[in-house]
């Protein structure tokens, strides 16, 4: 929980968590990014997410994604090479639920890359 009133120490931390110099400039870029909110309403965004997907296990995700496809009809999954160890479970998971494995992909962006412009553009275009 990051301190409201004194939110360094914690911010720090967060960075020291980096693996690699990629991951510490993932975590430099997405603090930038939420040291101009409010750390309340993101603690209980980051509270909802740690609900919804609880452990390592992928069958809860596996339950969206299905309940998705068949509400829309399909969906294209991309995973930022960050979860590069999860891909294979992930599809094999998948095809058990008779999902398109074809539409799954392990990108080599990662996970900012992947929400970035030219990478959306570039997806949406293919789409369209």
């Amino acid at each position: 929980m990051v301190d409201r009133d004194r939110p360094l120490t914690e911010l720090v931390k967060i960075l020291e968590s980096a693996s690699n110099v990629t991951e510490f400039r993932n975590l430099c870029q997405y603090l930038y990014k939420i040291t101009a909110k409010s750390f309340g309403q993101i603690q209980r965004h980051a509270q909802e997410v740690i609900d919804m997907w609880p452990g390592e296990e992928y069958q809860r995700f596996l339950d969206y994604l299905s309940k998705l496809a068949s509400t829309v009809g399909g969906v294209h999954l991309v995973l930022s090479f960050s979860y590069e160890s999860h891909f294979n479970a992930i599809v094999r998971g998948a095809a058990l639920r008779g999902l398109d494995t074809n539409d799954m992909e392990c990108s080599q962006n990662d996970h900012f890359e992947l929400i970035g412009p030219q990478f959306l553009k570039e997806k949406l275009e293919g789409v369209l």
